[in-house]
């Protein structure tokens, strides 16, 4: 499969995604999630943030301590919508983002390097 269908492939993933259901998963996540969740809420300190990065449709920040600053990444915008409408819905307060983590890296070393590269010292 080359990247471009690839990439169809996961902005297809959330096409037919229902609100009532991420609803319903928030209000019975899976074990592992509450395992993460049990693990992260035990390292709150103030003032702690949360990135979440390939957020899907956010359900795993969703259930994480509100005393968390969040955000939420994820390269899908349907998958963003989603988790956007999911904690409008729980009341509940987030950032999101529209990216690809290595796309952004990229952008980011490349832009890095090329100050370096011209600009040695």
């Amino acid at each position: 499969m080359d990247s471009v269908a690839q990439q169809q492939t996961w902005l297809d993933l959330y096409a037919d995604v229902e609100l009532a259901a991420l609803q319903q998963n928030a209000e019975t996540p899976d074990e592992f999630q509450l395992e993460l969740k049990a693990v992260i809420d035990a390292l709150h300190k103030p003032g702690a943030r949360i990135v979440e990065v390939g957020c899907a449709t956010g359900v795993t920040s969703l259930i994480l301590d509100d005393r968390f600053a969040k955000t939420l990444l994820d390269m899908n915008p349907r998958a963003i919508a989603l988790a956007e409408s999911l904690f409008r819905a729980a009341g509940k307060h987030a950032r999101f983002t529209v990216a690809s983590l290595f796309v952004e890296l990229h952008r980011n070393l490349t832009r890095d390097l090329r100050r370096i590269l011209t600009h040695p010292g």
